[in-house]
């Protein structure tokens, strides 16, 4: 049996904890939870307007977009255009983007180009003189904050060098120079990146003499939100 006395301090240690509770404005959640913004989890303060499910979100979302479909990357290449001040970029990013296929996937929104935009026949580094390409590339990924996987594909014509066992090794080496290439020239934090190769297990072309080369292409899947 509770006393009175023991009754009466238990309800007003209550009515103490209700008024705490209260008294809790916006900016006290704010500076307990400073993050609320870059995590999918119930509470989502959308003062900066970013919400929804990011996926491992990891950069400043004032200043980047969640790609949800292709059609968000057109508005992008629209804004990169007229922001650009010298021609020659402009150029090149026109040419990125007439040279790219884009499409919607289960996996997220998939970007696609011939490996002969970065790279010479049976070789793994950049050439030197195509890394405009990729610089387009890059000025495009920074705008986004969605988790990027970059795969390697090839055609099924088995690569020259000695130290290139296969078209595994051949597509997973193209990948991983894209990756250090984007790591090392931009904003672009490596734990926003996984990296793969297909080699020659899953051409997008028909495997015949006239189309087979257009299977070497390396493939930006910006990833969709996890649910």
């Amino acid at each position: 049996m509770l006393t009175f006395g023991d009754l009466v301090m238990l309800l007003l240690t209550f009515f103490v904890m209700l008024l705490s509770m209260k008294s809790m404005n916006q900016k006290d959640l704010r500076e307990l939870f400073p993050d609320t913004t870059l995590k999918s989890s119930p509470m989502k303060y959308s003062k900066n307007g970013f919400t929804g499910n990011a996926p491992d979100f990891y950069g400043d979302n004032k200043k980047t977009v969640f790609v949800e479909n292709k059609n968000v990357l057109k508005q992008i290449f629209t804004i990169m255009k007229d922001i650009q001040t010298s021609l020659p970029k402009k150029e090149v990013i026109d040419r990125f983007e007439k040279s790219i296929l884009m499409k919607d996937d289960p996996k997220g929104v998939i970007i696609s180009f011939q490996s002969g935009q970065l790279f010479d026949p049976g070789e793994v580094t950049i050439h030197p003189s195509k890394i405009d390409f990729l610089n387009a590339a890059g000025d495009l990924l920074i705008k986004t904050s969605n988790n990027i996987l970059i795969m390697g594909h090839a055609s099924n014509i088995q690569p020259q060098k000695a130290a290139l066992k296969s078209n595994w090794d051949l597509t997973l080496y193209r990948a991983l120079h894209v990756m250090y290439y984007l790591t090392a020239n931009f904003d672009v934090l490596e734990n926003r990146f996984a990296v793969g190769g297909f080699g020659d297990k899953k051409p997008h072309f028909p495997v015949t003499e006239a189309e087979n080369r257009k299977n070497d292409r390396i493939e930006f899947i910006l990833m969709k939100a996890i649910e």
